[in-house]
């Protein structure tokens, strides 16, 4: 927010007071591969959104996190370890070759 203060002499001075609105997008932060394991799990969810390969820098992601890689990308899922019947499910409707990548699928993962 802009104050404007007029002197005596015609002089506009502009004062700035910090605003106490924050958009949300303000808040989110973006983590790197370098940092991405000591990030919140929001902030892991939001990074992979916008960047889904930095799934593979993740140590154990949780299955929203492992969902928006494979969302986005299915052959990301090449890079979690052991993706769970739904993750395997939502990369294989994408691209059934990805089948490959996974270790153990599930029954289910098999029927595509």
């Amino acid at each position: 927010m802009f104050i404007n203060i007029v002197t005596s002499a015609f002089l506009v001075i502009t004062v700035f007071t910090a605003c106490s609105v924050t958009s949300p997008q303000a808040k989110k932060v973006i983590c790197t591969k370098d940092n991405i394991n000591e990030c919140k799990q929001e902030d892991k969810l939001y990074s992979v959104q916008n960047s889904p390969e930095l799934i593979r820098y993740i140590n154990k992601p949780n299955q929203e996190v492992q969902l928006a890689a494979v969302s986005k990308d299915a052959k990301l899922i090449r890079f979690i370890q052991k993706p769970n019947k739904e993750v395997q499910i939502t990369a294989l409707k994408q691209d059934p070759s990805v089948i490959e990548f996974i270790k153990n699928p599930s029954k289910e993962a098999l029927r595509y």
